[in-house]
């Protein structure tokens, strides 16, 4: 038993900054979510949190493997070993509080969308006149149907902005809570909704040269030109470079907030800055 223990010992005396998160992040995301995991550690020692345990253990462990080298390199690395696990356990929180605020952004986008259908589509005013609707309310279909083209695109720039975290920093393990990754799953279903809804709605307008007269026919022809349905094409998924900028955002806080919980607060000012 007593060498079971101590080959265990060492295995994790061995492991990377990142090993350690991962192993981490397979316990905490069992919690469900941010508030639950949370929650949790409230109850739990200082010595316990992620920040503490991880850091102490990986800066121990490097202490030991550089015994005999001089005390002032050694504790150089130690604190390097330490600021890789706060950047990734900092990225962790900054990717799932990113997610958070996007998600209620899209919740309110998502509304107002399914309003504009309504308005600019499903229930026009005065009698049935769509123009004077659109008119009066500052509204057009073309402005609808831009603001669902948009609304995609936003959600799959944060899908591919998480996809890109998890696979560049944690070898492609999850790093949303379950309850944050309902959420954006729930925001990309909305969006397909969405798109349907409003084709289905401008299906049954008019697309040809009308039957009473010239200003019938204009109003159809105006009609049909706005009333373009959504296709694949305009949902062209976005490019994974267009995402790069949310995720350089999520790297640059979380490596600045590691490199101040370190005692480096000149580094994680320049990094800020943009000047590291």
């Amino acid at each position: 038993m007593r060498t079971a223990h101590r080959r265990l010992a060492k295995v994790e005396a061995d492991l990377t900054p990142k090993q350690r998160v991962l192993q981490w992040l397979d316990e905490a995301l069992e919690a469900g979510s941010t508030e639950a995991y949370c929650r949790q550690m409230f109850d739990e020692p200082v010595s316990e949190w992620p920040g503490t345990r991880l850091t102490e253990a990986v800066a121990e462990a490097t202490r030991k493997r550089l015994r005999g080298y001089p005390r002032e390199a050694v504790e150089s690395r130690a604190r390097d070993a330490a600021r890789d696990i706060l950047f990734l356990l900092s990225l962790v929180g900054e990717t799932n509080r990113s997610v958070t605020r996007k998600v209620k952004e899209f919740t309110w986008a998502a509304a107002l969308c399914a309003r504009g259908i309504e308005v600019a589509v499903l229930r026009p005013e005065a009698g049935g006149n769509r123009e004077a609707t659109l008119s009066r309310r500052g509204l057009t279909l073309s402005d609808v149907r831009s603001e669902i083209v948009a609304f995609a695109a936003q959600v799959s720039l944060v899908r591919h902005a998480v996809n890109i975290v998890s696979r560049r920093y944690f070898d492609g393990h999850p790093v949303l809570f379950p309850g944050t990754a309902e959420s954006l799953s729930e925001a990309t279903k909305t969006s397909a909704i969405l798109v349907e809804a409003y084709n289905e709605a401008v299906s049954d307008l008019p697309r040809g040269r009308g039957k009473g007269g010239r200003r019938e026919g204009v109003k159809a022809q105006a009609g049909a030109a706005a009333a373009q349905p959504i296709e694949e094409t305009d949902l062209g998924e976005v490019s994974a470079a267009v995402a790069e900028p949310l995720v350089r955002q999520l790297v640059a806080d979380a490596k600045a907030g590691a490199a101040w919980q370190v005692g480096q607060s000149d580094l994680a000012a320049r990094i800020l800055r943009g000047t590291p």
